[in-house]
């Protein structure tokens, strides 16, 4: 004969005992480690951009005074085009737009009219969301104006060169 035995399985929060609570607190925590990664990324792409930047006008610099002292005006004008371009990508990543950022206001707290934390938590986690998917779409963009002053930067010697070796000047 089988024996029946009772036994308590803990299931964490239910429904009936405020899930829809806990529910609103994850959704919170989430929300901010979400925002905390975008704006990770966003510094990232920002700092990799400044560096392009400054990478692009100490070379403008030597290669000028290179071309300069050697009157290769067609080689010189290659190579300030491309470094033209790396400069202006580079800049419009670092263009501040776009970005909202991840917290309420002080003031929010103190005049919201909200009746209970569980209201005031799901108005935090739907507002976190609207951050969040307001801010995907500038992380793209700079991403792909950082790819761009990549490009551009790393075909600078190549188009300097070609004119050189094409034109002679």
């Amino acid at each position: 004969m089988a024996e029946s035995s009772s036994i308590s399985v803990d299931v964490g929060a239910v429904a009936s005992e405020g899930l829809r609570l806990w529910c609103a607190k994850q959704a919170v925590e989430t929300a901010k480690e979400r925002l905390a990664f975008q704006e990770a990324c966003m510094d990232g792409i920002m700092g990799r951009s400044a560096q392009t930047l400054g990478w692009c006008v100490t070379l403008s610099c030597a290669f000028l005074a290179l071309t300069v002292s050697q009157k290769l005006p067609l080689t010189m004008a290659a190579f300030s085009g491309f470094s033209a371009i790396t400069a202006f990508c580079s800049i419009m990543v670092m263009k501040p737009s776009g970005w909202v950022p991840a917290m309420q206001t002080p003031q929010w707290f103190l005049t919201t009219k909200l009746l209970n934390e569980l209201a005031v938590l799901e108005h935090m986690a739907l507002s976190f969301q609207s951050a969040i998917e307001t801010n995907r779409p500038r992380i793209t963009v700079c991403a792909r104006w950082l790819n761009l002053s990549w490009v551009s930067f790393a075909l600078m010697p190549l188009a300097a060169t070609l004119t050189h070796l094409l034109t002679g000047r």
